[in-house]
């Protein structure tokens, strides 16, 4: 998977993906401990196309993180929303 995001944005350094990875699986492994299913993620956009844009990638940190992503904020054990400031 890194390889594929190294690719993708050329911009970010090798170790702030190593970084990146290793926050990802740290975060994963609390989650395992705190929840006994896997933990769902609602994100909601609010304004422009950046901000669908930067919602997209948030879903893949969460994915990355071990969430799995709903569609219902009721059925979400995070709910996030996005907007502009």
């Amino acid at each position: 998977m890194a390889n594929t995001i190294v690719k993708k944005f050329k911009y970010v350094s090798p170790e702030c993906l190593k970084r990146q990875s290793e926050y990802s699986d740290l975060v994963r492994e609390m989650l395992s401990v705190r929840f006994s299913h896997t933990p769902k993620a609602f994100v909601h956009t609010y304004g422009c196309q950046g901000n669908v844009s930067d919602s997209e990638k948030l879903k893949g940190m969460l994915i990355a993180m071990g969430f799995e992503l709903t569609e219902q904020s009721d059925d979400a054990d995070l709910v996030l929303y996005n907007t502009c400031a």
